[in-house]
């Protein structure tokens, strides 16, 4: 324990000191927190000790309760020990937006309020963008986060500067860089996104992502955005496979509209490895023409089980992810089909070379790399699904006509 008249701070600092530091400017806060985070923990500990036998002003209290979600579990542990006794227990809930857009961390007295967000469609290679951008005390601070569908949060670029009309730009970047394919202050669909990437970084958080987090909603955002949120919106109007009104589960042929249609609205979504382009340059010598799943059956078949089948947790991601994104951008038709279609990949039985959306991206990645061949962008005439097999592709069964 720290007792009377002792310094624990190794630099000199009395902690009186750091009190009229914390009282006077409400960013001195976020600097001590992250000073003490690089301090060794016995070091860390006797301060935080020293902090909760003092009075409890507005400063002191906010320094607790970002020590309270610090990186070490014994420092959160004994920064939330300390500041009890004379406050509340801290909520443990998801992040919500008040009355006022401000973002309210449960248990958290300084609220930012939220301006503006900005949500990416996601690309071919799994990964969107999420911007935010919030003021508090004068002071605007924006971030872009880039989320992998499969691995969750890995990179973060921010700026913070004073609040201006021109302050946030980099939310307008984003949109400029997206080509304009993003959705603006959407911030139930901004939060819960990143909620869904903070909990698939299961190999930690980069620095970046972290510090700018921390930043932009405050230290207790990862404590209290991680809820229980289904990636995947639920779908009434649709029946399981068990309801006895559809005891056959979905129609293929339905199936491959959807995934045409979800691939129509989603160009970028092709397979570009060096396989498909092997591929696609030997169906246009050999036969001169674009791909058909019917007469390439053996083509479809070795690209999904050397590529595609490693590729199917993150087309599932793609899917939710625009599922959520068309949602709230009011097109309920590709909302419900992304929906429908990240469901079936969920289940591990349709992860086979004729499921419809796997017969779907794997025509229109080879007529790409048709198009590629013939000196086109884009793909080949007649590109899309054409036929879907079910599990008689190989040997050459009559198909569903297409789309």
């Amino acid at each position: 324990m720290v007792q009377d008249g002792e310094d624990p701070d190794p630099g000199g600092l009395h902690l009186d000191e750091l009190v009229e530091r914390l009282e006077a400017d409400p960013e001195e806060c976020r600097r001590a927190f992250e000073g003490l985070e690089v301090l060794d923990p016995e070091t860390r500990h006797a301060i935080v000790e020293g902090l909760g036998g003092l009075p409890r002003t507005a400063g002191v209290g906010r320094l607790l309760r970002m020590l309270g979600s610090s990186h070490d579990p014994s420092t959160r542990d004994l920064a939330n020990q300390v500041r009890r006794p004379a406050e509340d227990p801290p909520r443990v809930g998801i992040v919500a937006i008040g009355p006022g857009r401000e973002i309210i961390p449960a248990g958290d007295a300084a609220r930012p309020q939220l301006l503006h967000s900005v949500v990416t469609t996601v690309n071919g290679e799994g990964r969107g963008t999420i911007g935010l951008s919030t003021t508090l005390d004068g002071r605007r601070r924006t971030a872009l986060f880039l989320c992998d569908v499969s691995t969750g949060l890995i990179d973060a670029v921010g700026r913070e500067e004073s609040e201006s009309p021109e302050a946030g730009a980099l939310l307008r970047e984003a949109i400029d860089g997206a080509g304009g394919e993003a959705l603006g202050d959407v911030p139930e669909l901004a939060l819960r996104l990143l909620a869904t990437g903070l909990r698939r970084s299961r190999s930690g958080l980069p620095a970046s992502v972290g510090s700018w987090l921390r930043t932009i909603l405050g230290p207790l955002f990862p404590a209290t955005l991680l809820g229980e949120w289904n990636p995947l919106p639920a779908d009434p109007e649709r029946p399981s496979p068990a309801d006895p009104e559809d005891p056959g589960g979905p129609d293929p042929s339905d199936l491959l509209r959807r995934a045409g249609e979800v691939l129509e609205a989603c160009p970028g979504w092709l397979d570009r490895s060096a396989l498909t382009q092997e591929l696609g340059e030997e169906i246009v010598l050999r036969e001169g023409r674009a791909a058909d799943p019917m007469r390439d059956s053996g083509a479809y078949r070795f690209l999904f089980e050397h590529v595609l089948i490693h590729r199917m947790e993150t087309y599932r991601g793609m899917l939710s992810w625009m599922s959520l994104y068309w949602r709230h951008g009011e097109e309920p038709g590709l909302a419900e089909s992304a929906a429908i279609l990240a469901r079936e990949l969920a289940d591990e039985q349709n992860a086979v070379p004729s499921h419809p959306f796997v017969v779907a991206i794997s025509s229109r990645s080879l007529d790409a790399a048709i198009g590629r061949k013939w000196g086109r962008e884009g793909p080949a005439v007649g590109a899309g699904p054409r036929a879907v097999e079910g599990e008689g592709m190989d040997r050459g069964e009559p198909g569903v006509s297409g789309v």
